[in-house]
């Protein structure tokens, strides 16, 4: 009887014991929101900026040394704080810009909900510039200048460019053509895990001259083993399939697991006219991941034609509208884009409709699917609208409802044909 005794009160004491855990818990959010992702202040704006933040239970925030929020803390429900940011002076003079996180805590990080404080400032003060190696020993976001570049190929979204020292991708809205030469002034990033440049403020062209490429490494007999340790200039012959280049059999038929991606391809080589081609493509190879070798284009050269393609679509379109990337990032934390709420809406709907696609959508459980309302810009767009913006992707779907996509219809088939269907998808999960 005496064991029994002691038996029932250590029980009693875990029930006690689990019993404030719980409650404990109920007093730290497990989930958080707010109605902003982010904030951008003036160099001297002092002007305080409203955020309302919604949690289940009591929070708390953490802040860089240059942004107050006020209150620091908060209950359960919805509660407006103000966000104010120090004057970004250093000696009399506008700094550099800077960027931090707020964190609005709860229990762990999956509740916490982050705002991107954004402040202006002057992006040439303390420039370094130099070679583009030198600009890649600067930490990310870093503004830099790098000196005597040549454009050595041309992308959706801007150039590679290299110099003595290395060869970098840069993000940019600039006009320029293969062989001209001249600095450039972005900031330091990373593409497909390699140094680069990105959100480039000015490009200087100063001359212009043949690239001198030397010869391309044929890695097409080697593709299924190739392992690249730096970026390389290469040539590769196979499939072309959408925008992958697979290796194939004289039947058509892929003989291998390995394929090449061709990244961010510039509209003048034409690609998808080569689509189901026999093509040999010549161009700077950026890394590989899994079976996956990711090339980045200079040329593109049909050789034969292998298949016929009714319909391609890269979503290469869908560049200017959107670039967040959850897939690519692995960020579950990633908020994207209601294509409905978007100021360009009306434009994305235009070359939706033009390409002939069909937004769909229905009730989680739903047998069928309904036509989704595509009058655009719609700000109180509801269930029937929850397709989004991501970077050369659709995000599809929102709590207890479903997206769908219904292809162009394919006029160009005459009488019955097997067809194959090729896509990428995949899971994501977001913010929003």
């Amino acid at each position: 009887m005496k064991i029994f005794r002691h038996l029932i009160l250590v029980l009693a004491s875990l029930a006690v014991f689990s019993s404030c855990m719980k409650e404990e818990e109920k007093t730290v959010a497990t989930a958080i929101m707010t109605d902003k992702q982010s904030l951008e202040f003036g160099i001297e704006d002092e002007l305080a900026q409203a955020l309302t933040v919604y949690a289940d239970a009591p929070w708390t925030v953490e802040t860089p040394s240059w942004i107050t929020v006020e209150p620091a803390n908060g209950p359960a429900g919805e509660t407006e704080v103000l966000v104010t940011a120090k004057a970004n002076i250093r000696e009399s003079l506008a700094d550099r810009p800077r960027t931090a996180e707020i964190t609005f805590k709860g229990l762990n990080m999956y509740a916490d909900a982050t705002v991107t404080a954004l402040q202006q400032g002057d992006k040439y003060r303390d420039l370094v510039e130099g070679t583009l190696a030198e600009a890649f020993e600067q930490a990310a976001e870093t503004f830099v200048g790098v000196k005597d570049i040549q454009v050595v190929a041309l992308t959706s979204d801007g150039f590679v460019a290299k110099d003595a020292t290395a060869i970098s991708y840069v993000a940019a809205d600039k006009t320029v053509t293969i062989g001209d030469k001249g600095n450039v002034y972005a900031y330091v990033t990373t593409f497909n895990g390699t140094p680069s440049l990105k959100n480039t403020d000015k490009v200087t062209v100063t001359g212009n001259s043949a690239v001198e490429y030397g010869a391309a490494k044929d890695i097409t007999s080697d593709l299924q083993t190739y392992a690249p340790e730096q970026i390389e200039y290469v040539s590769v012959k196979g499939k072309l399939a959408s925008k992958k280049i697979e290796a194939y059999s004289e039947d058509g038929s892929a003989t291998g697991s390995v394929y090449v991606e061709l990244l961010n391809t510039h509209s003048s080589l034409n690609m998808s006219e080569l689509d189901g081609w026999l093509v040999e493509a010549k161009g700077y190879v950026f890394s590989k991941s899994g079976d996956v070798v990711y090339l980045v284009p200079v040329s593109l050269e049909g050789i034969q034609s292998l298949e016929t393609i009714y319909f391609a679509d890269d979503f290469e379109w869908m560049a200017g509208y959107s670039n967040v990337d959850a897939v690519g990032a692995d960020d579950q934390s990633t908020s994207v884009t209601n294509i409905w709420k978007a100021d360009w809406a009306e434009s994305f709907f235009a070359k939706f409709n033009e390409i002939g696609y069909q937004y769909l959508w229905s009730t989680v459980g739903d047998k069928e699917f309904k036509a989704g309302v595509e009058q655009a810009p719609n700000p109180s767009i509801g269930k029937e609208g929850s397709m989004y913006a991501c970077k050369n992707y659709l995000k599809f779907g929102q709590t207890s409802y479903s997206g769908a996509l219904r292809l162009p219809a394919l006029s160009t088939i005459q009488g019955t044909v097997n067809v194959q269907i090729d896509f990428d998808w995949c899971w994501q999960v977001t913010g929003s």
